[in-house]
């Protein structure tokens, strides 16, 4: 019985090593998709460095390439992409536009590539994903409310400056624009879109994606649990880990930027390569205007902040523009070309500065008071910039 039973135990113990070995194998092999595609327009001889395909992680300035592949002269591509452990990648295409995607099917994603316009206006196509997941299904429709809401955010603008010059100024157009807050309006279209995404999808490992589209300080009682949920049902979901310290690390920023806080001070470079010191506006209220010049939303909103500038600059009002452009000579090409007449700042850091104000999205405002107190900030020009400040110099009159 002693020789059976030690016979057995070496047979389990080869059978448990056997196992675990396989388990290992399983675990540590690699499971690749493939992304392949056609893209419409290739990058010219001048550009043809930029005829590739990348694939990388990361959002905003934190992107960072992983592999890329040449587009063929025919405008076909294809690209391997790990996935091993299921995630979300970004794909650029050309150095032109880019899309989130979910690596865990096979995908075919065609593009329209290069910018054939005389005049080149950032306004990013969309991007249709083909492919049997539902995780890009998901991304598919959360690209698509992101466009469109981009798309209504440039009617908007639009609509509203060209209201704005119609004589005379208070005309039926102008007034019903301003009584019924469209611009205001469109955005709490796009976010009830999302919230609608989410109520259809809200335990796919996509929805991360979506979480990440919400407003967290608004909607913190609806993100956090969906996230932990993400996190316990899909332990290998690196994306909802972060976000989550994302959202710890914001709400501990964002209570150093309330109303009521001082605002963090800098000292940027200007276009003729003096400092622009905040400090210097102690004394008087100043709008932050945190833009781009490959902003549409951000260009259109500045003839409303000359507007603003020339109705209460006597009475103590400044603004200060501060670019996040990574590209000079783009941002020098802009401030000549709007012709803003207060001074203009170049963010060297750009990540810190975003950091600094908590900020992602561009145009974001920051009203200051006298003392370098924070008012209140805006995400997007909105028309309660304008009523706080005829509230402000009213009081004063």
């Amino acid at each position: 019985m002693r020789v059976q039973l030690k016979y057995w135990m070496i047979v389990c113990a080869l059978t448990m090593t056997a196992g675990a070995m396989a388990q290992k194998k399983i675990t540590t092999s690699k499971k690749w998709v493939t992304v392949s595609g056609k893209i419409q327009f290739l990058q010219g001889e001048k550009l043809k460095q930029w005829n590739k395909v990348w694939v990388g992680k990361g959002y905003g300035w934190e992107y960072k390439a992983i592999d890329s592949v040449d587009v063929k002269p025919d405008g076909t591509y294809s690209i391997r992409i790990d996935a091993t452990v299921p995630s979300i990648y970004r794909i650029d295409f050309l150095k032109e536009n880019r899309v989130e995607f979910f690596a865990d099917a096979d995908a075919v994603i065609n593009e329209r590539g290069a910018d054939t316009a005389k005049i080149h206006i950032k306004n990013p196509p969309y991007v249709y994903i083909e492919s049997s997941s539902l995780n890009n299904k998901i991304l598919n429709l959360l690209h698509e409310i992101d466009y469109l809401g981009y798309q209504e955010s440039i009617d908007q603008y639009n609509e509203e400056y060209f209201a704005g010059q119609d004589k005379p100024t208070d005309s039926t157009w102008s007034v019903y624009r301003r009584e019924r807050h469209l611009l205001r309006n469109y955005q709490d279209r796009v976010d009830s879109r999302i919230g609608n995404l989410l109520r259809i999808f809200p335990d796919q490992p996509a929805t991360v994606a979506v979480l990440g589209n919400m407003n967290w300080r608004k909607d913190t009682a609806r993100v956090m649990p969906i996230l932990e949920h993400l996190i316990k049902k899909y332990p290998w979901l690196a994306e909802a880990k972060r976000m989550k310290e994302e959202i710890n690390t914001y709400f501990v920023r964002s209570k150093m930027l309330e109303n009521g806080k001082t605002a963090p001070l800098f000292s940027y470079p200007a276009p003729d390569g003096t400092k622009v010191d905040l400090a210097s506006y102690h004394g008087k209220y100043v709008l932050i205007d945190f833009w781009a010049s490959w902003c549409g939303p951000c260009r259109q909103a500045i003839p409303k902040v000359k507007k603003l500038y020339d109705q209460y600059q006597e009475k103590g009002f400044e603004v200060l523009s501060v670019s996040i452009d990574d590209n000079k000579n783009a941002w020098l090409k802009a401030v000549d070309e709007e012709k803003m007449p207060w001074k203009q700042a170049l963010t060297p850091d750009i990540k810190q500065t975003e950091t600094d104000f908590m900020f992602s999205a561009v145009p974001t405002l920051y009203l200051l008071d006298r003392e370098g107190r924070i008012v209140e900030k805006y995400t997007g020009y909105s028309e309660e910039l304008e009523d706080k400040l005829k509230e402000i110099f009213g009081k004063q009159g």
